[in-house]
């Protein structure tokens, strides 16, 4: 946390209209910044979504007023469907599985919003992510509680802008956030937590994407003998290791691989088949000056433990080789890497 000066310093707080933002924001005033409450409209409900952008827009501008914080709501939807949404419908056409929070996160959180509420001449900007920073304030770290910890979903941020960045959750847990949100009685202190798609909400995938990818049948066929088991309405609405929604007897089957040239899904029953131990990965991206090498910790999901690794490269690219084999990977993912805990790069998983 930057320490206040004698002149009052101005942060501008991303306000989702959930408790975490709205703890950041109550903790900022408290500390004496001047802070200001921002919310980023990005996605706008249909009769036929669970996007519930309006009543956290709502949501939010009411917990400005009580914290007692001017309170400003952008439009950003066309943004959105360019940077994100975009992305989102072209990775899964492609037959990958696409991160979207972590995309949201540099192309809108940190991206345009950052931009454009910096360039109001605000000192800081602030959310309500379960992550720190480390002591110099140029690298973020996990958060001291591991099963919320967010540094994951902020693995592809621009590193020039992290030294402005404020986390006031650092030292908290989930439970003292709500404790707190309790305490001075905000109406997000029940806010249930943020679920499915960023910035869009929780829905039935399939159903979803059909609206932007057209069904197409194919054939599931078992990897082992290649026997035609059955049909599926398109390799892109499952990803590596899904269990759920393959509907054939005999199962439980896992998806472990997609062609998407002949639209085929092969499944296994065997679960044994979805781990490895070398994971190649692409489009790397770094916050250290000395780029990834050597050994460190990674993660493939957010909520993964650390995975000790050694970092090699070749002719043919990168690759991370695990000391434990690593169970689902699934192409179009983020993997983050980690040294003590401190985020120093990621790449995409081919």
């Amino acid at each position: 946390m930057p320490s206040q000066k004698k002149n009052k310093r101005r942060v501008a707080v991303a306000l989702s209209g959930g408790v975490d933002s709205s703890v950041s924001a109550l903790l900022l005033k408290r500390q004496g910044f001047g802070v200001v409450g921002f919310y980023a409209k990005c996605w706008l409900p249909s009769e036929n979504d669970k996007c519930t952008s309006d009543v956290d827009e709502k949501r939010a501008m009411m917990v400005a007023k009580q914290i007692g914080i001017p309170f400003y709501s952008l439009d950003l939807v066309e943004d959105y469907k360019e940077r994100v949404f975009k992305y989102f419908v072209e990775t899964y056409k492609r037959g990958e599985t696409p991160n979207p929070d972590v995309v949201c996160n540099k192309e809108l959180k940190f991206g345009i919003l950052f931009d454009k509420v910096m360039g109001l001449g605000f000192d800081y900007f602030a959310t309500g992510h379960y992550a720190r920073k480390t002591k110099d304030g140029k690298f973020i770290k996990a958060h001291k509680d591991s099963k919320k910890d967010q540094s994951y979903f902020l693995a592809r941020l621009d590193k020039e802008k992290i030294s402005k960045i404020v986390f006031p959750l650092s030292d908290l847990t989930k439970k003292e956030v709500r404790e707190i949100a309790k305490k001075e009685g905000l109406i997000t202190s029940e806010a249930p937590e943020s679920q499915g798609i960023c910035f869009i909400g929780e829905v039935n995938l399939r159903e979803f994407l059909s609206r932007y990818i057209k069904p197409q049948k194919g054939l599931v066929v078992e990897y082992e003998t290649n026997k035609v088991l059955g049909e599926h309405q398109g390799v892109f609405y499952y990803t590596i290791g899904q269990r759920k929604d393959i509907r054939i007897p005999g199962g439980p089957y896992y998806v472990i691989k997609k062609d998407v040239n002949t639209n085929t899904l092969y499944v296994t029953k065997d679960k044994d088949k979805l781990l490895t131990n070398k994971i190649k990965f692409n489009d790397v991206y770094v916050f250290s000056e000395n780029g990834l090498s050597g050994k460190l910790e990674a993660k493939i999901r957010s909520q993964q433990e650390f995975k000790r690794c050694e970092i090699k490269k070749d002719k043919n690219g990168f690759f991370a080789i695990f000391d434990e084999p690593q169970w689902g990977v699934a192409p179009g993912q983020v993997i983050a890497f980690y040294k003590q805990k401190k985020l120093i790069g990621s790449g995409i998983i081919e």
